[in-house]
């Protein structure tokens, strides 16, 4: 039986609900049973947003998250009278509310006939939002880090970073933040004008690469995917198996930059660990399928 069509036997009531008198649902075990090393598909001293590289753990990036979380400024508690409270809320300032939170995958998985209901859950996401200290005030710095489930080793195949800077005097120049990643990744990036600038690092076969007439959709990002339909579009060229890329707003100049907005992305990572996580959950649902049974009746 094709991977494909196991998929639909399991996983064709992904995110739905049980019902009706006795069902019952119960938590997968997962088991890893693909380990993709880092720096497979884009050198490791590249691979990475503020050191979140790709491959690192659920563990490795929670870790490292929460050293990033305490780098920005700590937000105050909020005293005072209720009216005091409100007022300073809608100036802008939070309660102490944590600064990470985490986003959950679930797929309720049922076999035809059965009643009961396989919930399969993971972390998918985590996001870290955190205000930044600068000589004009501060910056606003959001990180998102997505993982692929614990059967391909809860592995980052994403990480996404938006900076604002709300005062003119905090943009920095977009010839030095271009210069910046130029040396990091150690050579020219595709230059796409699509109504703001994108600046694209692309990697194939873990090695730099430039299509002949590149294009916002020439290499695509593939870390949210989150169902099997959608693996067979993941790098259908065939080589954008990674890549890094710069969006810019610009400010109060053509040079300057009110926003950033980096894109790191291992497509072909997402690919082979999606594939074995979708694999993985069919293949439970079969086993115990055919592990469950009851005494035959008396006759």
């Amino acid at each position: 039986m094709t991977f494909m069509k196991r998929s639909m036997i399991a996983l064709a009531l992904a995110f739905a609900t049980t019902s009706g008198a006795g069902a019952q649902q119960d938590e997968i075990k997962w088991t890893q049973t693909v380990n993709v090393p880092k720096g497979q598909n884009m050198p490791r001293d590249r691979a990475d947003i503020l050191g979140l590289e790709l491959g690192d753990t659920y563990d490795e990036a929670k870790a490292k998250l929460q050293k990033l979380a305490s780098e920005g400024i700590q937000p105050k508690p909020i005293g005072g009278s209720a009216a005091e409270r409100m007022a300073a809320k809608m100036d802008g300032q939070r309660s102490g509310s944590p600064p990470m939170r985490e986003e959950r995958r679930v797929y309720n998985l049922k076999s035809p006939g059965a009643n009961s209901t396989i919930s399969a859950s993971f972390v998918q996401k985590i996001e870290l939002s955190r205000e930044l200290p600068s000589a004009n005030g501060k910056i606003s710095d959001s990180i998102a880090v997505y993982f692929s489930a614990p059967s391909s080793g809860h592995q980052i195949v994403g990480v996404t970073r938006s900076i604002t800077y709300g005062r003119d005097g905090d943009q920095p120049l977009m010839s030095d933040t271009l210069a910046q990643l130029k040396k990091k990744m150690q050579f020219e990036p595709q230059v796409i004008n699509a109504g703001s600038m994108k600046y694209r690092f692309q990697f194939n076969d873990g090695k730099p690469y430039a299509p002949s007439n590149p294009s916002v959709t020439s290499c695509l990002s593939s870390y949210g995917l989150d169902h099997a339909a959608g693996l067979k579009q993941v790098n259908q060229t065939g080589d954008c198996d990674a890549l890094l890329e710069m969006s810019v707003q610009t400010g109060i100049s053509s040079n300057h930059a009110s926003i950033l907005f980096f894109t790191l992305s291992d497509n072909d990572r997402t690919k082979t660990n999606l594939t074995a996580d979708f694999a993985f959950l069919s293949d439970y649902v079969q086993k115990l399928q055919q592990d469950t049974r009851g005494a035959p009746p008396k006759l």
